[in-house]
């Protein structure tokens, strides 16, 4: 329904997919042709596909709350909080069109925090700083 919503009040600026059940291959094909992708609205937190966008230099939309950030030690994020409420993602998704001039500064922004945060070996460094600890 927000995809309707927003599809009508912008019906040259915005394409609207939903995509699922695809296999990783497709999926990632799909990615790769978007600019913001909304994922796991539901959560506090989020999962592998936001991963993926973010290192497409994609805007992700998603449950990124204040617990989230502190478990991750995360100051800054640039992932844009959404919760599972008609209105709030109306509003998160209208304020990315409106300001559809700075999609691609914030994509750089959300590779860097991938790449800051989310590196295969800055995560095996605080999985061997962890062990080592105990």
């Amino acid at each position: 329904m927000a995809f309707d919503i927003l599809k009508s009040r912008y019906p040259n600026d915005v394409e609207c997919r939903i995509e699922g059940q695809l296999p990783l291959k497709k999926y990632l094909e799909v990615m790769r042709e978007t600019n913001v992708n909304v994922d796991q609205i539901y959560s506090y937190s989020y999962g592998m596909n936001a991963l993926y966008s973010m290192a497409y230099s994609q805007i992700v939309v998603t449950g990124a709350e204040a617990e989230c950030n502190g478990e991750l030690e995360v100051e800054n994020s640039p992932i844009v909080n959404a919760s599972p409420n008609l209105e709030c993602l109306i509003q998160q998704l209208e304020k990315i069109v409106q300001e559809r001039n700075n999609i691609e500064d914030i994509g750089e922004a959300t590779r860097e925090y991938v790449e800051r945060n989310h590196a295969a070996e800055k995560i095996a460094e605080k999985y061997m700083n962890t062990w080592l600890k105990n």
